[in-house]
């Protein structure tokens, strides 16, 4: 039987004030031993497991464990008995990584029992005492980052954000009239969708420079409330408007794994593999992506 394994890509932005760089955070922490390299988020553990320094990257594996709400073992015929664990074990999923030192690129398996990329970067931030945020921002696709470069027009940026919580998100951006920030706290699972255009039948662009930082600004420090952002533009005023998904164009890859008969978890050997074979081949990409940036 095939089973397809999917990853996802991501530049780890580390913050202004911390003076580690992500692989000496990861050191340190699988310098750790026993407990003391689990951490407790408060809905489950996390910790490193085999983590391997190869030439130009990181290897290893991040494992949730899940030690509340443990199913039962059950029969075809309907069957069941408990799982019987001792208090300090419980239920792991494992996701396998790639870390590439000099182009701060991260592969993250991705499965949805296990850690997601956000639970990874607040693992280490957390474990590793970190200065600020650790960020794992999204790597589009190469013909992403090739059209938004030919925009030379920027004509409209739309931007949908999901639970602002307290508004704080619409502070950076000084939109926070009396009345939106009421119905933002009235309503914490409020969505929020707005565009900024330029006037219908005017010349003309948005600010570049500007509407860069502010796309940056959202991919890397709210990317947990974004749940749309789409640019249009084009290169010149004759040609038809270009649409960047910056969401949907991101980074991803598949690689397939045989399973025996009767095998009914992935071997280590097998996920790593598989994330080798994802890793070298979109290692070109990586580099001319990343290193043009």
């Amino acid at each position: 039987m095939e089973k397809k394994l999917n990853f996802d890509f991501f530049q780890v932005v580390m913050p202004d004030d911390e003076p580690r760089t992500f692989e000496a955070v990861i050191d340190e922490i699988t310098a750790l031993n026993g407990v003391a390299a689990t951490y407790d988020n408060g809905e489950y553990h996390v910790r490193l497991l085999g983590v391997k320094q190869q030439q130009g990257y990181y290897l290893g594996d991040i494992a949730r464990i899940r030690m509340n709400d443990i199913p039962d073992k059950m029969r075809l015929s309907g069957e069941r008995e408990a799982i019987n664990l001792e208090d300090d074990q419980g239920l792991g999923e494992i996701a396998s990584f790639i870390y590439n030192t000099q182009l701060k690129a991260l592969v993250l398996m991705r499965n949805k029992f296990a850690v997601t990329a956000s639970g990874f970067a607040n693992y280490v931030q957390n474990l590793g005492r970190v200065q600020g945020t650790i960020i794992f921002e999204h790597i589009l696709e190469a013909d992403a980052y090739q059209r938004l470069a030919r925009m030379n027009i920027a004509h409209k940026v739309e931007l949908g954000i999901a639970a602002p919580g307290n508004g704080a998100i619409f502070d950076e951006l000084g939109l926070r009239p009396q009345t939106l920030a009421e119905l933002i706290n009235a309503a914490p699972k409020v969505r929020m969708d707005f565009a900024i255009s330029m006037d219908r039948g005017r010349s003309g662009s948005l600010p570049l420079r500007a509407l860069q930082n502010m796309i940056t600004t959202f991919r890397r420090d709210h990317a947990g409330e974004l749940v749309s952002l789409i640019v249009s533009g084009k290169e010149n005023p004759e040609q038809r408007l270009d649409i960047v998904d910056m969401l949907e164009e991101v980074m991803t890859d598949k690689e397939p794994v045989t399973l025996q008969r009767n095998q009914r978890t992935i071997a280590d050997h097998q996920r790593h593999f598989a994330i080798e074979q994802v890793y070298q081949r979109k290692l070109p990409v990586l580099n001319r992506i990343l290193r043009e940036a």
